[in-house]
Formats: structure tokens, sequence, C-alpha cells
């Protein structure tokens, strides 16, 4: 809600109920009451003028894009509202909505933020390590700081693998990033993985697809069971019309976590 600091206090006052009690169910009462109603001079946003709850109204949610901004459209009042609410199921659509507004990504200024938080990385030393790809492998592997070779026979699958590997970079305080490439993926831009480190996020992936299909490496949107649900933006950003850093619920193939992430937000596996 908002209002004056003066009749929230006197709102809030009001409460004589335990800790763990409905507060909305609370308010409900309060407007209600129709002598605290007008006392309070308590009003509701029927028509989403100023607050958007997407709880129950997705599908009276739609962006409206701006040369130069975005903002959400309630196309059953035809208002455009200022604050968005989401919780529970309608979190990731919030998500999806925050990809755009106010200027996630606009028609005319592309990616808003994907600038924002770079890391600038130093230019690479090629010319140092042309001796060492001379070299053969037991002489190159002096020269890493950490070597662990799986063969075949250890019959590991790829998620096993994968568990292995970042286990590794939890347990080494100077890992600074852990980047997963599975074996069936074919990275055609060389800088692919300084492009990534220099997003500096916590987590990312770049954009992986097939030529002239809509297959992509990461899902746009899940159903209500949790599986694939195709987004409303998807066809757009596999053909690559929109450019830039998206939140989306699932990612595979190729991404870039970053080591204290691994060891402070995702110690399990």
């Amino acid at each position: 809600f908002i209002g004056f600091a003066t009749t929230i206090h006197q709102i809030v006052r009001q409460w004589k109920y335990k800790d763990d009690d409905d507060d909305q169910l609370f308010y409900t009462r309060l407007y209600l009451d129709p002598g605290l109603r007008e006392k309070l001079s308590l009003n509701l946003d029927h028509k989403s003028r100023i607050f958007q709850n997407l709880n129950g109204a997705l599908d009276e949610v739609v962006l409206k894009f701006d040369r130069n901004r975005v903002r959400i459209r309630n196309v059953a009042y035809d208002t455009l509202p200022v604050v968005v609410h989401g919780n529970g199921p309608t979190k990731l659509q919030l998500n999806y909505l925050g990809n755009y507004v106010p200027k996630g990504w606009t028609p005319e200024g592309g990616c808003g933020f994907c600038n924002q938080d770079r890391r600038t990385l130093p230019g690479g030393q090629e010319v140092f390590h042309e001796p060492h790809i001379a070299d053969s492998w037991p002489q190159l592997q002096d020269h890493f700081s950490a070597v662990k070779l799986v063969g075949p026979e250890e019959a590991l699958s790829p998620g096993e693998a994968r568990d292995m590997a970042m286990d590794l970079c939890r347990q080494d305080p100077e890992c600074e990033f852990y980047f997963s490439l599975d074996a069936d993926t074919v990275l055609t831009n060389l800088q692919t993985l300084r492009i990534l480190i220099e997003e500096n996020r916590k987590v990312i992936a770049p954009m992986l697809s097939r030529h002239g299909k809509l297959w992509s490496n990461f899902w746009g949107a899940l159903s209500p069971d949790e599986y694939y649900a195709r987004s409303e933006d998807y066809v757009e950003l596999v053909q690559r019309k929109r450019v830039g850093v998206w939140n989306v619920p699932y990612i595979s193939q190729a991404y870039v976590i970053r080591g204290d992430t691994l060891r402070t937000e995702l110690p399990q596996r």
C-alpha cells in the first residue's frame, strides 16, 4: 500500500492479533469496515493505475514498448501501473518482465544493462604461450596449477563429471570461475570465455543454437508443472533479433559460474 506516514501509522496501530496471523486478512477486515474505511480514507486500486499484482492476473499484463523504455500495460483497464508485484508461482513471470522494464531492453537502445558492473580483463600475452603449445602434454601440464584427468574407464556420467569439476572449484579458494562445456557443444567465437567473464555475473551462459532451428540451450519460461514452455520473446531471442543479457529459468550445455557463488550460494550438489 501507499499513503502518508501518519495514516499508515494509524492503520498498523489497529493490529490486535498475533505476530504469525494473516496480515492480508487484517487489511481486508479494515477495508470492509465502513467506519474505518472512511476514517482512514482507504481506497483500492481496482484498475491497477499504480499497483499491478501478477497473481491471478497474468493474462491482463503485456509489455508496452516505447522507443527508449518499456512499461507494463494492464489490458483489462488500459492502465500503466508503476509498481509490479509477483510472488509464489508468478516470480518467474516477474523475472521475465524484468528483462525489459524499464530499460532492460528497448527497440531503439537494445540491451540497457549489458554494460553494468562489467569486469575488464587485461589483454592476453599470447606470445608467452607459444613455446608451451609446441611442447607435448607431459611438459605442458607442469604449467597448470591443478589437473584432473578422467578416462572412459571411470564410466562417469556427464552430470557426475560436472559435479566433480564444481567440487574441485569449491575446494580451491583461488578458483574464480567454473566453466562447463558439454562434449557435444561447439563454440565458434574464440572470445566466448572472455566475454562471459567480463559480464561479471554469478551465473551466465552463451546462447547456443542450431542453424535453421529454434533449438537453444535455454528455456524462456516454465509451464505450470515446471517443465518447458515457450516465452513470448523466445523466437526473437534465438533468431538474435533481440540481443542482451536475459534472466531465464533454465540453461544447459555451456555456462560460467563464479567460484565464490559455488562456495557460498551453491555449496551443495
